[in-house]
């Protein structure tokens, strides 16, 4: 099975919890390399665990390489992509991960996750929110309409104090890891990650390619 599942609260508000999963590989033989991870949940609805996703090593495009199954032991657990109602009411919810090869599934790994404020870990704040001046996700040509015209009367970034649009993506990039950072970054106009970098004092010239980049590392300066 895979060894030390952990859990870390990303986010612990109400309609927008997040938690990392991630996980070290059990001790692969050479003779059965390991093929995939699968997630799954517990759903009360069910009674049983159900397979959250399946990841797989693939070729990465914007890497211009394969992604290894060892950069792959770590998953967001959302509730806003996670649709699964039941499994979000519970105080307490189960989260399992086992390996798979040639010859069949391992064990399951089991963590508890926990969902209600008492229960979730000291240290995670929620930042008071304020509309998002960036595509929280793929984004609709009305969305992105929206997010330019917010941008437009936005006031300038660079001051002494951090505006909480600001904070709010912060969260947004930290809460990816890997592909999942590279993708989210890689879908906001060219504008708002100047505007994003500059707040963070972070040179914000070049193509928008070279900003993607300096902001997979620059999320680590907040």
């Amino acid at each position: 099975a895979p060894r030390s599942l952990r859990v870390e609260t990303l986010c612990a508000e109400a309609g927008r919890r997040r938690f990392r999963l991630s996980w070290s590989p059990p001790r692969e033989q050479p003779s059965a390399p390991l093929r995939r991870w699968v997630v799954a949940a517990v759903d009360p609805a069910y009674g049983r665990a159900l397979t959250v996703t399946t990841l797989e090593p693939e070729y990465d495009p914007e890497l211009h390489r394969f992604v290894s199954l060892s950069e792959l032991a770590t998953f967001i657990l959302s509730e806003e992509e996670l649709l699964m109602p039941s499994l979000w009411k519970q105080a307490r919810a189960t989260v399992q991960v086992a390996a798979e090869n040639e010859a069949g599934q391992s064990k399951w790994a089991v963590a508890r996750v926990p969902l209600q404020r008492a229960e979730v870990a000291r240290g995670v704040t929620a930042v008071p929110r304020s509309p998002p001046m960036w595509l929280p996700g793929s984004g609709s040509a009305s969305e992105e309409e929206a997010s330019s015209s917010r941008w437009g009367s936005a006031r300038s970034f660079g001051g002494p104090c951090r505006d909480t649009s600001d904070l709010d993506f912060d969260m947004e990039v930290k809460c990816r890891d890997g592909r999942q950072r590279r993708s989210f970054l890689a879908r906001q106009r060219k504008d708002v990650l100047i505007s994003w970098l500059r707040s963070m004092r972070v040179d914000c010239s070049g193509t928008k390619e070279e900003l993607v980049e300096r902001g997979m590392w620059a999320v680590h300066l907040v």
